[in-house]
C-alpha cells in the first residue's frame, strides 16, 4: 500500500572543523518547527552540492526518493540532513531545499475538520499512485506541490478549493471513484475538480476561491 511520507529534519556541520558548531544549527532547527529525526531512513544534502551549478538535481532527487521509498516500506516518517558551514550560506540553501521537497514538509490548514478529511483523502490519493514508474511519480509530487502552493497562497483554503488542487490533473471519470470513499461532501466528489475547465472549477471551489486560482 502506498502512503504519503513526512519528513523530520536535521542541520548538520560539514565536518568538526566547520565555522558552523552543531549547538547554532541545532538552534536554527528549532526555529524552523521541523521534528527530529530518529533512527529512520535518511537522505543526505550538503549545501556545497547543492550550490554548486554542475550538480545534476534529478541526482538529489532520486536520493531524496530512496529514502522516502525505504520510509515508505517501513511505514515510517524519513529524515533530510542539511550539511553547512556557513549560516547565511546554508539558510538561504534550506529555504530552496525546503521549497523543492515540501511535499515531504506539508503545510496543514488550520481548521482541525478539514486537515483529518485531507489526510484520509492524501492516502487514497498516494494509493492511486504506482510510484516505480518516473512519470506517474512526477504527476503525483506535482499534485501535492500544488496543493501545497494553494495552502502558501490561501491558508483558510475551502476543502473543495484543495481537493481541486490536489486532483487538478484528472477528469472526471478518475475523480469519480472519491464518492465510493465516503470522505468528502457528494457535492464535491461528483463535480469536474480540473482547474483548467473554468466553469466547473467555480462550482466546486466558490467565486471566492477563484481569485486564489486566477
Amino acid at each position: 500500500m502506498t502512503s504519503f511520507v513526512q519528513a523530520g529534519l536535521e542541520l548538520l556541520p560539514r565536518n568538526a572543523d566547520a565555522h558552523l558548531p552543531a549547538e547554532r544549527l541545532r538552534f536554527e532547527l528549532l526555529q524552523l518547527g521541523h521534528p527530529p529525526c530518529c533512527n529512520v531512513p535518511s537522505a543526505d544534502i550538503d549545501v556545497a552540492e547543492w550550490d554548486d551549478p554542475a550538480t545534476n538535481l534529478l541526482e538529489l532527487d532520486q536520493r531524496v526518493h530512496h529514502a522516502e521509498d525505504a520510509a515508505r516500506a517501513r511505514g515510517t516518517d524519513m529524515c533530510l540532513k542539511v550539511r553547512g558551514d556557513e549560516l547565511p550560506r546554508t539558510r538561504t540553501a534550506l529555504r530552496q531545499i525546503l521549497s523543492r521537497y515540501q511535499r515531504l514538509f506539508l503545510r496543514w490548514p488550520a481548521s482541525s475538520s478539514i486537515r483529518q478529511h485531507l489526510v484520509a483523502i492524501l492516502g487514497k490519493h498516494a494509493e492511486l499512485h504506482d510510484l516505480s514508474k518516473p512519470l506517474v511519480r512526477a504527476d503525483y509530487e506535482h499534485a501535492l506541490d500544488v496543493w501545497q502552493w494553494v495552502l502558501h497562497l490561501r491558508e483558510d483554503a475551502s476543502l473543495g478549493l484543495q481537493i481541486a488542487a490536489l486532483f487538478h490533473d484528472w477528469s472526471d471519470w478518475r475523480v469519480k471513484p472519491m464518492c465510493a470513499w465516503n470522505i468528502v461532501h457528494p457535492t464535491i466528489c461528483t463535480r469536474r475538480m480540473a482547474m483548467g475547465v473554468t466553469p466547473a472549477r467555480r462550482r466546486v471551489v466558490g467565486p471566492a476561491d477563484c481569485s486564489t486560482l486566477s
